[in-house]
């Protein structure tokens, strides 16, 4: 119990994605004790970040740090312990989700200098590369338009990692995931209408943009949820179902409206499926 979750702390410095995955496969496996311990469960995690923060607070290395503890040990504290009170897999996911993308909000302002450093260095290194792209106008507003998305990319690949980490959760415990009955709970959406302040001031707009775009994960794999249920009631041709939802989602486009509609059924729970149960 211990080695597990201390060397997944020390992965979470170079890849958070990966090491949130398999913190919640690590959860699942240590359920029982984890369920009524977090703390235990969890605690050797925190143990390498922790030591860094200490004896190097310098920015390239704090960074890292706060990102393996905020960004990959602080959602699974907290689904885990949302999970303990609720019992409900989405209400828990829902609420790691908020957690991460508070931190990811914080994490944008307070380092957002040594993140435009990051984001400049890993250009010029691709402009070495590969020059003739930034001959291109419509590449260099790509960058522009790039740069100003990636502190809400980084959170949206987070919540990613924290529901696959659900899946493989479920698997884990061999508790059957449905797509289809997927509910995350309404109180979900009480993020975006405390954010709706933030448009008032200027200088936050950005800021804002960062919470919609990355919140909007949820939302979006509630909208695929409700299509696969209705796909599911009306076709009953796997392969022909299958065909239409792959169509869907290789349209970017279509992401803005399944997104618009995992909102709604967050909201109005379409499906009148039990208000953040968990997809079995």
């Amino acid at each position: 119990m211990f080695l597990i979750p201390l060397v997944l702390g020390a992965l979470a410095l170079q890849l958070p994605f990966i090491a949130i995955v398999l913190l919640l496969l690590y959860l699942a496996k240590v359920a029982d004790i984890g369920l009524q311990r977090p703390l235990v469960a969890l605690g050797a995690f925190f143990i390498i970040p922790v030591i860094i923060l200490l004896f190097d607070p310098s920015y390239s290395s704090a960074l890292p740090a706060l990102d393996s503890m905020m960004g990959v040990g602080l959602p699974a504290l907290v689904f885990i312990l949302a999970l303990a009170r609720w019992r409900r897999t989405t209400s828990a996911i829902a609420a790691a989700a908020v957690s991460l993308v508070i931190y990811g909000s914080l994490r944008s302002v307070i380092f957002s200098a040594h993140l435009a450093e990051i984001q400049a260095l890993a250009q010029t290194q691709l402009q070495e590369w590969m020059p003739q792209l930034f001959e291109q106008q419509l590449y260099s507003q790509s960058i522009q338009i790039m740069n100003l998305i990636m502190p809400a990319l980084w959170i949206a690949f987070q919540i990613i990692g924290l529901f696959l980490g659900l899946m493989l959760f479920h698997r884990q415990l061999q508790m059957p995931f449905i797509w289809a009955q997927i509910q995350f709970p309404w109180q979900y959406n009480l993020l975006f209408i405390l954010a709706l302040p933030l448009y008032l001031i200027k200088d936050l707009h950005i800021l804002l943009l960062t919470i919609v775009i990355a919140g909007s994960v949820l939302p979006l794999i509630q909208g695929i949820s409700l299509i696969i249920n209705y796909l599911s009631r009306t076709i009953y041709n796997k392969v022909i179902r299958a065909v239409l939802l792959i169509v869907l989602l290789i349209n970017s486009i279509s992401y803005i409206f399944i997104t618009i509609l995992g909102f709604a059924d967050i909201w109005l729970n379409l499906r009148k499926i039990e208000t953040g149960g968990s997809p079995a």
